[in-house]
């Protein structure tokens, strides 16, 4: 029953079933999390934004690490962003984070706007990878790089989460859609601990 309504919440997590959803997810991202986090070389002065945020597990170790820079969080679940809106208050008033409502294909940030982007476990939900790593390396300075976690395909297909709206994509699919935007991928590395996770790390040109 938690699983199928957690799979039912997870493209768009709305009210209470949301915020229990995006507690677990929590717990079930941190690995993935970690993994790209660790192959992103964040640095203190850089803008970050963090695509489909959800339940913001990210923020206390990127609100930590950016002394001189700022985090951006980008989410498609108003209650996800009225969440964090409420909890990292502080850091949004002292302009350390702003957070919004949005999708992949369609962001409203300026060009060249970040340093570094992450997002996890979101690209199966995107409308379409090629419009959605488009937007990304528009957004992205020269030079900037994002990191995209994700379950392995054979992953999402074993658990049976395509019949929950759950698209399986491969790391090909993945690299393949990030090239056509534009950008050079630099590795895509796998770490299997509860989950066959992958990281894939795509950089613009400088």
């Amino acid at each position: 029953m938690l699983a199928k309504l957690m799979l039912s919440q997870a493209r768009n997590p709305r009210g209470l079933g949301g915020k229990i959803t995006s507690f677990f997810m929590n717990k079930g991202n941190q690995d993935v999390n970690d993994l790209t986090l660790e192959f992103l070389d964040i640095q203190p002065h850089h803008h970050v934004l963090d695509l489909g945020f959800g339940g913001g597990l990210t923020f206390p170790i990127l609100l930590d690490r950016l002394k001189g820079g700022k985090l951006y969080g980008l989410e498609l679940s108003r209650t996800m962003v009225e969440q964090a809106a409420k909890k990292y208050s502080r850091y949004i008033d002292d302009g350390k984070l702003e957070v919004k409502e949005g999708v992949v294909d369609r962001m409203t940030f300026n060009d060249g706007q970040f340093d570094r982007l992450l997002t996890v476990n979101t690209v199966y939900f995107w409308p379409n990878l090629g419009t959605g790593f488009k937007e990304i390396a528009r957004v992205l300075k020269p030079g900037g790089m994002i990191g995209v976690g994700y379950r392995s395909k054979q992953t999402v297909l074993s658990l049976g989460y395509e019949k929950h709206g759950v698209n399986a994509i491969s790391e090909g699919d993945v690299e393949a859609a990030a090239t056509a935007a534009g950008l050079t991928i630099r590795e895509t590395r796998s770490r299997k601990g509860r989950f066959d996770d992958r990281v894939t790390i795509a950089q613009r040109a400088a």
